[in-house]
């Protein structure tokens, strides 16, 4: 499970989701519905259609702006200031602290569920109904990427 205020995932990384995800590997991301970069919004868009058509489930947060960032693999998490984006992975200087203990794992699972309480989940065919031009400004943020 992530939660990322801003989800735009390396290539790699991407893979490794969508592979995870064919496999049968329960996959969920939460990310920000309102938004305070639409940029990055768009871009993710582009991603969440391509993550869902591989079996990820991409939830939106909707009460106001997400900021929260963590991660939570089977009973190990981490929770930190880094964003899945190509800046804070390679430019920002971020801190993460990564948890194994029964206890602090199973109080951000309870986070999570209460976040996703909160979000709507999108469905695989959202992006085929989006209107055209739209489309393409959700291809173009996802080509600007980088520099988000």
């Amino acid at each position: 499970m992530i939660e990322s205020a801003y989800f735009l995932p390396t290539r790699s990384l991407l893979v490794a989701l969508r592979k995870a995800a064919r496999r049968g590997v329960r996959v969920e991301i939460l990310i920000p519905g309102p938004s305070d970069m639409p940029a990055v919004k768009w871009a993710a868009a582009s991603l969440s259609h391509l993550l869902m058509k591989s079996g990820v489930k991409v939830h939106e947060y909707q009460p106001r702006i997400l900021h929260a960032k963590f991660l939570i693999i089977d009973q190990w998490a981490s929770i930190g200031s880094t964003n899945f984006n190509h800046r804070s992975l390679f430019h920002d200087l971020e801190v993460e602290a990564q948890f194994s203990d029964t206890e602090s794992v199973k109080l951000l699972h309870q986070q999570w569920e209460a976040d996703r309480r909160l979000s709507r989940s999108l469905e695989p065919n959202f992006f085929k109904s989006s209107w055209w031009p739209r489309k393409i400004i959700y291809f173009l943020a996802f080509r600007l990427r980088y520099f988000m």
